[in-house]
């Protein structure tokens, strides 16, 4: 049996994983296990060190999603009247 099959790493990926698949892949901790247990499998099986990477990685990761994520604010098409350009409010 592989020695990473019973791994922290091996147990913290499967738990994101898990976790994901229950909250459809939304954002949440899932990442969080996913991201760190991936990166620590990655350096199991290739036997490198990441661990210079992993900072620089997160913050990749993190910019990421924050360009990606769905907004929560939106502008609804009857709120704003592009022919007054917000000068009708009286001030």
């Amino acid at each position: 049996m592989p020695f990473w099959l019973f791994n922290w790493s091996t147990f913290f990926l499967a738990l994101g994983l898990l976790l994901g698949y229950r909250k459809d892949f939304k954002a949440g901790g899932w990442m969080i296990l996913v991201f760190f247990g991936g990166l620590n499998f990655v350096e199991n099986i290739l036997a490198v060190s990441l661990a210079p990477y992993t900072l620089a990685l997160f913050c990749i990761g993190l910019g990421i999603y924050l360009l990606v994520k769905p907004g929560k604010l939106s502008v609804k098409p009857e709120e704003k009247d592009p022919s007054t350009f917000g000068f009708d409010k009286d001030h």
